[in-house]
């Protein structure tokens, strides 16, 4: 018998190379059968959402926004940006995409400021006894108020609808050496002015702003403070509907401006079945692609700055 150069013999029998290259041959007198192993598909790079430069993979389409940047400052996005965060200068991640929110809350700067004088009717009101300074921005168009009063640590709101009452209770909040956000949740349930005690030690030792004519309706109030041992600075006041304090929004004395929803959407490389969504508290969030090859991010369930997406990988 003749063999091509492409042949050789098997327990006498002529077998091609070129199935040999592609195959696993178990051999016993006779050939016995094949198995062949299908080629492991390509592992797809995670997206890393620590890097400064947003992956092509991602898409974020929502309006500018508040951003906490390396030095802590709250700043400004552009439109359809979604800039990495910091947190005590080190990089967070970015923050889940937001739902529409309108700030109910004027008066961002504390340009409208007065102490408690009757005929007066100023947005923050302030007793005599407060010691109150306001303090520019170093960067961005934050506003700071400081309180020199280092134990006026309540917060409150307070309703003046009929004979008037705290509708959330008058108490203390938590304050420490580093900028903390103090959420108050409450049911509105007349439309009336309302008081948002941002620092109080009693009835006559106070600072609160006034929103007229809040709707009825759930709302969580919310500001950040910090305690410098000399004063308490307060800044980013915000009044909202529902229950999570989203990122703030900023009014001049007139305004109630709204911002609104951004969407983050994550497309299939070409051979994912689904992505993984690694965020900070440790919580993994998987998704499967549908035939549009798209997947959107849920919103944001916790509040704003507590914690962010830092990875996205692919399932196979």
């Amino acid at each position: 018998m003749i063999n091509s150069p492409q042949t050789f013999i098997v327990a006498g029998t002529s077998v091609d190379t070129g199935r040999i290259a592609r195959q696993t041959t178990e051999v016993s007198g006779n050939i016995k059968g094949t198995t062949t192993t299908a080629p492991e598909p390509p592992e797809i790079d995670p997206i890393n959402l620590l890097s400064e430069t947003l992956d092509s993979r991602v898409s974020y389409v929502g309006p500018a926004h508040t951003f906490i940047s390396q030095n802590g400052n709250f700043l400004t996005s552009a439109e359809n940006e979604w800039p990495l965060e910091y947190q005590n200068g080190i990089a967070i991640g970015r923050h889940e995409p937001e739902p529409s929110a309108t700030n109910y809350q004027r008066d961002s700067s504390f340009s409208s400021l007065s102490e408690t004088q009757l005929g007066q009717n100023t947005v923050w009101v302030t007793s005599q006894s407060a010691g109150v300074s306001v303090n520019e921005p170093e960067e961005g168009s934050l506003f700071s108020i400081s309180i020199e009063k280092p134990g006026w640590v309540n917060t409150g709101v307070y309703s003046e609808a009929g004979n008037g009452s705290f509708i959330a209770p008058d108490q203390q909040s938590d304050i420490s050496e580093q900028w903390t956000r103090v959420s108050r949740v409450f049911t509105n349930d007349s439309v009336a002015q309302i008081r948002f005690y941002i620092s109080r030690l009693n009835s006559t030792n106070y600072v609160y702003s006034r929103t007229p004519d809040l709707p009825i309706g759930n709302y969580v109030a919310s500001v950040w403070r910090i305690d410098t041992t000399d004063n308490i600075q307060s800044r980013a006041a915000q009044i909202e509907e529902g229950s999570l304090a989203t990122s703030p929004i900023f009014n001049d004395d007139s305004g109630q401006n709204s911002r609104s929803e951004s969407t983050v959407n994550i497309s299939n490389p070409g051979s994912a079945s689904g992505i993984n969504v690694i965020y900070t508290d440790g919580e993994v969030l998987t998704i499967n692609f549908d035939s549009t090859g798209i997947i959107t991010i849920p919103k944001a369930s916790k509040e704003w700055a507590n914690r962010y997406i830092q990875q996205i990988t692919f399932n196979s």
